[in-house]
């Protein structure tokens, strides 16, 4: 508090005295009358240690402190958050491990008919397209009773197998096995197995 006399024209004092309060200081005050109630209630050897807290260079510390650790965290989230973003627009956190049953052969005179062919292949994860589309990795496109099998790349690589042509009569035999790229004639061909589950860490 301050005490403040005023004084009026010519120097005189009217002998009023006004005490204007230091707001300041009065809350300086109460959190001090506020933590000597709490730290009735705390052990004898935390007392000190909260009593040397309380100062106002040692709460600048802590506040100087604390506002370094909000910035860095701040700084470093964002970095983090970055680097997860490119990674997963790369999908390199994707590590993901297909099971598939294993492939099956296709022989000359052996019973498979195109509609269940059509149905084993969706399954298997294959997407049908039109005959003059781009032939592109795991698709296959139906014409009349031959159908035209494009494995993935992963079957064509680890498992070897390959595009195979298969023409069917009406009773669902194949007639005919030819490979789509050289058009070589072929006795067995494999196709890709079906997907069991997709297994991620």
């Amino acid at each position: 508090m301050r005490a403040v006399t005023i004084v009026g024209a010519g120097g005189k004092s009217k002998g009023r005295t006004v005490v204007i309060r230091d707001s300041r200081r009065a809350v300086r005050q109460q959190i001090l009358e506020h933590f000597a109630q709490v730290s009735k209630h705390l052990p004898a050897s935390l007392r000190s240690v909260a009593a040397s807290i309380v100062q106002p260079r040692a709460l600048l510390i802590l506040a100087a402190i604390f506002a370094a650790c909000l910035v860095a965290g701040i700084y470093y989230y964002n970095q983090l958050a970055s680097v997860i973003d490119a990674r997963l627009q790369n999908s390199s956190l994707d590590n993901s491990v297909e099971i598939f049953t294993a492939p099956f052969r296709v022989s000359v005179g052996q019973r498979l008919p195109i509609d269940e062919l059509i149905d084993y292949l969706h399954a298997a994860g294959y997407q049908q397209r039109s005959s003059d589309e781009e032939n592109i990795a795991g698709s296959f496109d139906v014409v009349a009773k031959a159908i035209s099998i494009y494995p993935g790349d992963a079957a064509s690589s680890q498992a070897g197998v390959n595009p195979v042509r298969i023409q069917t009569d009406n009773n669902g035999r194949v007639l005919s096995l030819t490979s789509p790229v050289s058009k070589q004639r072929l006795s067995s061909a494999l196709i890709e197995g079906e997907l069991l589950a997709t297994v991620r860490e």
